[in-house]
């Protein structure tokens, strides 16, 4: 799940979805279970894996609690620009690892 379906005030505006030209940042954020921390661990290196496989991908950064601990943790996802982004949002490596 993406922090941005619960935060309608995080969504870009569709004149940002046009307009942008500057490299964007996307924070992807994930709920992690008790007991499900190596479930993660796999869909992290799966995710880093596809997008480093992308074009203009400009690099991911893991955010997370000390190893074993349940709760929030995060990607940050960097493109190129908001068109490059859009392209990896919707592309199928994307949509099978959501």
């Amino acid at each position: 799940m993406s922090l941005r379906d619960n935060h309608p005030e995080m969504r870009p505006t569709e004149e940002a979805k046009t307009t942008t030209t500057e490299p964007v940042t996307v924070l992807e954020g994930r709920v992690l279970q008790p007991g499900h921390e190596s479930d993660y661990q796999d869909w992290v290196h799966r995710t880093i894996a596809a997008s480093e496989r992308f074009p203009s991908n400009q690099g991911m950064t893991v955010l997370s609690l000390e190893a074993g601990q349940a709760g929030e943790r995060y990607l940050v996802l960097n493109f190129a620009n908001e068109a490059t982004k859009r392209v990896w949002q919707q592309s199928e490596e994307w949509t099978r690892l959501r």
